[in-house]
């Protein structure tokens, strides 16, 4: 079998305890790609990495890479390297050093260690810092430092736990681009875990989105973004807007809804729930707000609007972020352009009415 990196969990399941971390998980990441497990705090991403990493035992399963398991296999001896949170540099160690160290625990001479730790110090641009301490260098130096020690062992999969965690909003977005272009290069798999979907959605070729120890979906970031199959999806990813009503209307191209608050909107078909009951989304950039007063697009009324109160105006510098309460529980956001928004007129406290093409209704699957 050719040797590619590529990583099957098969009923990959643990428990501490009464607690289920990760429950059944079968998943395939090919090989060479760069996969983000996404999810909140307590979803069972950080334990199952550690699972692949041999740092965990699974209750039940399998972890294969390339089809060899190596379950029972310590984690020094597995194809892969870890990157932790906290970097888990030496400070005692300069950087050439701190790179170097596996190698010196495999009895490599120092002479051949500490050329090959040169080498992956300058392919992180970090070769100038060879002799510096790790106390030296700012944090986003040591991410570097804890990549390059990482990738000296040639690992086949590379394992990033929360990498950019620790860094600011400018840093962060520089070393997600970096962290693309070197996982390119080397063309070695990488599976990064991260609760925040903007890092998963730039960075990644395959995206699993977890909740409970289970995962919801498995897409490309495009397809998470745009085609969520759930409702959980939708508002963690943060992209939609969700609407659950009851079915009071069916038609060939589509169902009548009715929210708890009366107001009745329409959507395409999709699955209903045995008291008719379903759900759908729209996203929020595609979504207008206008004051009661002015009229939307007629030809999409009555059935893709809502009535509210703007609850709050966020400035993001490109957009505006307008929340609009629906009633006394549910809130609905539009992210509309500078234009858009200044062209508006509305204000915090004002009756608006929110509204959208029929075209940007996406059916939810699994709800």
């Amino acid at each position: 079998m050719q040797q590619t990196g590529e990583l099957q969990l098969v009923g990959v399941s643990k428990r501490f305890g009464e607690v289920v971390a990760v429950d059944a998980v079968d998943l395939t990441i090919p090989g060479g790609s760069y996969c983000c497990l996404l999810g909140p705090s307590g979803c069972g991403k950080t334990t199952l990495l550690r699972i692949i990493a041999g740092h965990e035992m699974p209750s039940a399963g399998d972890v294969l890479i390339d089809g060899e398991s190596v379950i029972g296999m310590p984690a020094r001896s597995r194809p892969t390297a870890m990157m932790f949170q906290s970097y888990a540099l030496f400070p005692h160690l300069n950087c050439l050093d701190n790179v170097a160290f596996s190698l010196r625990m495999r009895g490599m001479p120092k002479i051949r260690r500490r050329e090959r730790a040169q080498q992956i110090l300058d392919f992180v641009r970090m070769g100038g810092f060879a002799h510096r301490m790790p106390a030296q260098i700012s944090g986003g130096e040591q991410q570097r430092i804890a990549l390059a020690r990482a990738l000296i062992t040639e690992p086949k999969v590379v394992l990033l736990d929360e990498p950019l965690s620790a860094l600011d909003e400018f840093f962060r977005v520089q070393m997600r681009v970096e962290l693309r272009a070197m996982q390119q290069e080397l063309a070695i798999t990488f599976i990064h875990v991260t609760h925040t979907n903007t890092e998963a959605i730039a960075t990644s070729d395959l995206v699993v989105v977890m909740d409970h120890g289970v995962i919801v979906q498995v897409d490309s970031p495009i397809q998470v973004y745009d085609k969520p199959r759930s409702s959980y999806v939708a508002r963690f990813v943060g992209g939609h807007n969700v609407f659950f009503g009851r079915v009071v209307e069916s038609k060939k191209e589509g169902d009548l809804i009715e929210l708890s608050n009366g107001e009745r909107l329409w959507a395409p078909p999709g699955p209903v729930s045995t008291d008719r009951r379903r759900s759908f989304a729209v996203r929020k950039d595609c979504m207008t707000v206008s004051r009661a007063s002015d009229e939307p697009a007629k030809q999409w009324e009555p059935f893709h609007k809502v009535e509210g109160v703007v609850h709050a105006i966020e400035y993001e510098g490109t957009r505006f972020k307008v929340s609009v309460i629906l009633n006394k529980e549910e809130m609905i956001v539009a992210l509309m352009t500078h234009r858009d928004f200044m062209a508006s007129g509305i204000d915090q406290g004002d009756p608006v009415v929110a509204w959208w093409s029929p075209e940007d209704v996406h059916v939810l699957l699994e709800d």
